[in-house]
């Protein structure tokens, strides 16, 4: 119903700074991507500062959240940032302790599940983010 629809819409500040957090996120994932893919030495602080910044923007998404739908989809966002986190923190420690099954197998990526769920989430919370109403999908659990 029309209704039901108007209750589950996102706002559309809301909408703006979770569309703009993904992007980060997306940028985040490719980054980490890059390390498995070409084996890259992980030197300096870029993994911290791309959380850090990536949090950050989260924490404005959050501030922009103001009906119900909103923190709903804040929710599966920081489920999102959550399980891109740990993968994250996996692929940087395994690259740094030259684990050779994670960080120079270029197949790796096709192959991992983390990964795959949260390239799910990440279509799934665009396509919501997009659509302006709220839905739950289990790929952002």
């Amino acid at each position: 119903t029309p209704q039901a629809v108007q209750t589950l819409a996102l706002s559309k500040d809301f909408s703006r700074a979770a569309i703009a957090e993904l992007a980060e996120m997306r940028e985040w994932r490719g980054a980490i991507g890059t390390i498995l893919t070409y084996g890259t030495p992980v030197v300096g602080t870029w993994p911290q500062d791309y959380h850090d910044r990536v949090e950050a923007n989260l924490n404005q998404a959050a501030v922009a959240a103001s009906t119900a739908s909103d923190h709903d989809a804040l929710q599966l966002l920081r489920n999102h940032f959550g399980n891109l986190s740990q993968w994250a923190s996996d692929i940087v420690s395994a690259r740094q302790s030259m684990n050779a099954t994670k960080s120079v197998d270029p197949n790796y990526m096709q192959n991992d599940q983390a990964l795959a769920k949260i390239s799910n989430c990440n279509r799934f919370l665009n396509s919501m983010l997009v659509s302006g109403v709220f839905a739950d999908d289990p790929s952002c659990h």
